[in-house]
């Protein structure tokens, strides 16, 4: 036997077998895997990526991809000022010292690819909104339009006393050097994958007052944007605004945001 042939002989046999395209097959259908989501042009490339290793067998290096670390937040990071208290009448006052909270959770990023700007459209809304911007700019609701950031409150927003807000829909960009936290005690119910998102759920207490606030937050690995849906509303039903969120990529670079700490809390950032 030649050495051709013997080449033939060997790597000829090498291919996916039928159960092993099935098994790709379904973990392509995002009905199968019960999630709820438009799969992307994005989602598709990746997808298709991963059947080509399984065929190839080789690894790859995965390049432009975004790190976010989330841990406690610590007293070492709290700000001074002031902040509003209830004295022994009920009645609201100020008081020194620090403006926040011990507990909670840090986020920061990592990456050094550039960042590109998403929009998104909402699916599924508990009710309309009656706060819309795009690019900085209040515009009308129209559930056809992208948007950049949309909130309902119930006519009492602000950061003192009932939250107000029953959900709120918020973007941020991966950027080194760059931390937000949400202030408060905080329970984190579940981390999850959705397509090419990582999800995480918390419930937070910021202030007594104030009452509980949820929320889903969703970041993209391969396009560095997070996605913060909160609010009053119960995690089930933020959980389906999330879900049946449409996000996009544009082609416009994402303007840096301010560097240093910021709040995603409601109403307090």
């Amino acid at each position: 036997m030649t050495d051709q042939e013997k080449f033939q002989a060997v790597f000829g046999r090498l291919h996916a077998s039928a159960d092993t395209m099935t098994e790709v097959k379904k973990a392509m259908n995002h009905e199968t895997n019960r999630k709820p989501r438009r799969l992307t042009k994005k989602a598709v490339t990746l997808a298709l990526a991963a059947v080509l290793l399984l065929a190839l067998g080789a690894g790859a290096y995965a390049a432009g991809l975004f790190g976010m670390n989330v841990r406690p937040a610590t007293e070492e990071k709290l700000q001074p000022g002031s902040y509003y208290i209830r004295d022994e009448e009920g009645n609201w006052d100020y008081e020194a010292g620090p403006q926040l909270p011990a507990e909670g959770l840090t986020f920061t990023w990592e990456g050094d690819t550039p960042v590109y700007k998403v929009e998104f459209r909402p699916g599924w809304l508990p009710a309309f909104p009656n706060h819309v911007w795009r690019d900085g700019v209040e515009v009308r609701w129209n559930a056809e339009d992208w948007q950049t950031y949309l909130w309902r409150d119930r006519g009492q927003f602000g950061s003192y006393g009932d939250l107000g807000v029953q959900y709120q829909i918020s973007l941020y960009y991966a950027e080194p050097g760059k931390r937000m936290t949400l202030w408060g005690e905080y329970q984190t119910v579940e981390t999850d994958t959705w397509d090419d998102l990582s999800v995480t759920k918390v419930e937070m207490l910021y202030m007594e007052e104030r009452g509980p606030e949820n929320y889903v937050i969703l970041f993209s690995e391969s396009q560095g944007y997070m996605v913060v849906i909160g609010g009053s509303d119960d995690l089930e039903t933020l959980e389906h605004i999330a879900r049946e969120l449409e996000i996009r990529q544009t082609d416009e670079l994402a303007e840096p945001g301010q560097s240093g700490w910021g709040m995603l809390n409601i109403g307090r950032g």
